[in-house]
């Protein structure tokens, strides 16, 4: 065989290979945004496909239901994070680490996330996630996303990873509330940090840290978000979606 017939073969060959390596993975336009089918840690999730954004992140809703059914555990927590939003609002959150998030055919290790401390946050899959996928062209006229041969995997280095924990435990001496309340409960076996706030934002000032164990007192249940409580001698609100139902 001479070198023309096999530089033919090598081109035809790396041709079909670059072809093969091509992921496409179709996306759905809404309200302005497109968003893109994932499945993280094995559960199918929709994310906004957002290259502005720095990390992956994912709202308090979505994070509780896996914590809850097995698609995160304690030891996928790092720490507690401030950053920065669109509007210019600082917001609260947990810094992650998840397992796995398939994009098509692809899978990404070990990718920083974080979990943004609002029930209603959208789902964003930024930066930690995209640079890793390598070269993407995106194709506003089909909604399409198409990887051009990036690896299938990456490893993020352990040695950067820390154990969350509680500081407040489980323990503390418990205040029992005098006046009218609905109904007393407690704490839903939160993984993450539960504070008190002054006001029902996440942007009002920490009144309290809670103690895994606490008893909460609701006083008013009629917030969407957050309910005003008393717990241990201290009167804020709190993120319902971190109480167990009502006793």
């Amino acid at each position: 065989m001479n070198m023309k017939a096999i530089f033919t073969i090598g081109l035809i060959l790396a041709m079909l290979t670059g072809l093969n390596a091509q992921t496409v993975v179709k996306m759905e336009k809404l309200n302005g945004v497109y968003v893109m089918p994932c499945k993280v840690n094995g559960l199918s999730l929709k994310f906004i496909f957002d290259t502005g954004a720095s990390d992956v992140s994912i709202s308090l809703t979505e994070a509780l239901f896996m914590l809850k059914n097995g698609y995160l555990s304690e030891d996928d927590l790092i720490g507690t994070e401030y950053y920065r939003i669109a509007n210019g609002d600082i917001e609260e959150g947990t810094k992650i680490v998840l397992k796995t998030i398939e994009i098509g055919k692809l899978k990404l290790y070990n990718v920083k996330a974080s979990i943004v401390h609002n029930l209603s946050a959208p789902l964003l899959l930024g930066q930690s996630a995209l640079s890793k996928l390598g070269k993407i062209e995106f194709d506003y006229a089909k909604s399409t996303l198409t990887i051009l041969g990036g690896p299938s995997d990456y490893v993020y280095d352990n040695s950067e990873r820390t154990t969350y924990s509680n500081t407040n435990n489980y323990s503390s001496k418990e205040s029992v509330y005098t006046g009218n309340y609905k109904y007393k409960t407690t704490l839903d076996n939160p993984v993450i940090e539960v504070k008190l706030r002054s006001q029902p934002s996440v942007y009002s000032r920490v009144v309290y840290t809670l103690p895994k164990n606490a008893t909460v007192y609701v006083i008013d249940n009629s917030g969407e978000v957050y309910f005003k409580v008393y717990v241990n001698g201290y009167t804020g609100y709190l993120s319902k979606g971190f109480l167990k139902r009502k006793w």
